[in-house]
């Protein structure tokens, strides 16, 4: 690849020289929007900058728009993603990545820094995104480009280099035991009471539960375990062969006021399907509507939020029934091992994060050991 400076409307343009993937010589002209009068050093450099970043890149595949590359891209992942990763991808592409690079015609090798952070502000200012939507746009986006590296379409990748809107750390909420009897009590007659005293007990995802099916509930060994999970994306309910992670495939033990909940769930399921069988649906969820459908995971949340909300509870997210679920198993005494396993995190760490959320109960104990183990009152007079 070679380059050199050429003037056109009294403006310096970088006329980019190379060899196409037949062996053809191409020129391609890119304006350095500089004009003549003293910025012929500005313009050189320019020039040479750009020979650095692109030498060895195939510039027929670099010359391609981002929107372009992006929807390629995707195409060729499809059969490395799970199914729930696949449908996030899209729906940010979808959503977000492409309409805005498709109206603003940005190619692949054109894309600098500034394009992406300008992006990443107008997905925040003017659409008014989350800190974490945004960020995951930037996650994708950064797959992308390293696979361009990867191809030799492009030489460096601008996001590696993007300073990102400061995120502010969610603070968890959590219920202690008394506070979780409580919300059992005020959801008691609703039709969703089931899968809140549910997940209410073992902590369990919003999505492990709603894709707990009965053929991995075992009365006679009184266990059950989380090995789908039910997501939603495009407004359906997708139930998925798999977990978060492989930690959260588990196995997990019935109490008997779990085993009663669920016999007298199973039923129930039976009358109805026996009242109404040309209507009933059949399908081999536990936690479902009375009519048998499944239940919309964004429903659950937004049913929880408001019923909580019209209560004297902390106004927490369904979500924050797993925090409280590992707070309160950290303050009963429960080692940090176990703790993670029963609730299937990948990473101790991310259980050790519940260890600053352990209520008063748990300091004052921790207190009155210490002061029974280090206090001079006990010292021979």
């Amino acid at each position: 690849m070679t380059g050199s400076l050429q003037i056109k409307n009294n403006r310096f343009h970088m006329v980019i020289s190379y060899v196409d993937k037949d062996g053809k010589r191409k020129n391609r002209w890119i304006s350095t929007k500089l004009t003549v009068k003293g910025n012929k050093t500005k313009a050189q450099a320019m020039l040479n900058q750009y020979l650095r970043e692109h030498n060895g890149c195939d510039m027929d595949l670099a010359n391609q728009l981002l929107a372009d590359y992006m929807d390629h891209w995707m195409d060729n992942q499809e059969a490395k993603l799970r199914p729930s990763t696949i449908r996030g991808y899209r729906e940010k592409l979808r959503n977000h990545i492409l309409l805005y690079f498709q109206a603003n015609r940005i190619k692949l090798t054109d894309l600098k820094v500034f394009h992406l952070e300008t992006f990443y502000r107008f997905l925040k200012n003017e659409k008014g995104l989350s800190d974490t939507t945004i960020r995951h746009c930037h996650r994708l986006l950064s797959k992308a480009l390293n696979d361009a590296i990867r191809y030799d379409y492009i030489v460096t990748n601008p996001a590696a280099k993007v300073e990102l809107p400061k995120q502010i750390k969610y603070e968890a909420q959590f219920l202690n035991s008394t506070q979780v009897k409580e919300l059992f009590v005020l959801f008691e007659g609703d039709v969703l009471e089931p899968i809140i005293r549910f997940i209410g007990f073992y902590g369990v995802r919003r999505s492990e539960a709603l894709g707990l099916c009965w053929d991995m509930v075992d009365f006679e060994k009184n266990q059950f375990t989380i090995a789908r999970t039910m997501v939603q994306a495009d407004g359906e309910n997708h139930l998925q062969d798999c977990t978060k992670n492989a930690s959260s495939r588990r196995t997990m033990p019935l109490s008997d006021e779990m085993k009663n909940l669920l016999i007298n769930l199973k039923k129930c399921r039976t009358q109805y399907a026996l009242l109404f069988p040309e209507t009933y649906a059949s399908n081999n969820l536990v936690f479902v509507w009375e009519d048998g459908s499944p239940i919309t995971p964004n429903y659950l949340s937004s049913h929880f939020h408001k019923i909580i909300s019209n209560s004297d509870l902390p106004p927490i997210r369904l979500h924050d029934l797993r925090h409280s679920a590992a707070t309160n198993l950290i303050s009963m005494g429960l080692s940090l091992v176990e703790t993670q396993q029963w609730l299937g995190h990948s990473l101790p760490s991310t259980t050790l994060n519940f260890y600053s959320h352990a209520d008063a109960t748990f300091k004052h104990r921790a207190c009155e050991m210490m002061e029974q183990a280090l206090s001079l009152d006990d010292r021979d007079q």
